[in-house]
C-alpha cells in the first residue's frame, strides 16, 4: 500500500485532529482508497506509529509500537480505542495493535 508523505507529530491530541481531518476528506471525496500514516515523536506515545485505512465495514487504525510496555498497554486499551475513535469518527473503527520491537 502506498502512503503519501508521513505526518510527525508530537502527542494524541495531534493524531486525533490527523484522523479527523483525513476521515473528513474521505467522506467530502467518496475516496475510500487512501490511507494515513502518522508519526509520533515525544511524549508517551514517543516512536508509536498510527496508520489509518478505510474500507467497507469502516476504519481500521493499526498502531505500530517499538516499545513492549507500549505495546502491552494498547493491547489492553485497545477496545477502549476502538470505542471512542468510534464515537468521535461516526464511523465504525477497528484497532490493530502490532509489535515491531527488538527482544
Amino acid at each position: 500500500m502506498a502512503y503519501g508523505p508521513d505526518a510527525c507529530v508530537s502527542g494524541p491530541a495531534d493524531v486525533l485532529r490527523w484522523l479527523r481531518v483525513w476521515h473528513a476528506r474521505q467522506d467530502a471525496n467518496c475516496d475510500g482508497g487512501s490511507s494515513l500514516r502518522v508519526l509520533v515523536h515525544g511524549g508517551a506515545l514517543d516512536t508509536l506509529v498510527v496508520e489509518a485505512r478505510r474500507g467497507r465495514q469502516g476504519v481500521t487504525v493499526s498502531l505500530l509500537c517499538v516499545r513492549l510496555t507500549m505495546y502491552r498497554r494498547l493491547l489492553a486499551h485497545r477496545g477502549r480505542l476502538a470505542r471512542a475513535l468510534t464515537l468521535r469518527l461516526n464511523v465504525p473503527v477497528t484497532i490493530e495493535v502490532e509489535a515491531r520491537y527488538a527482544p
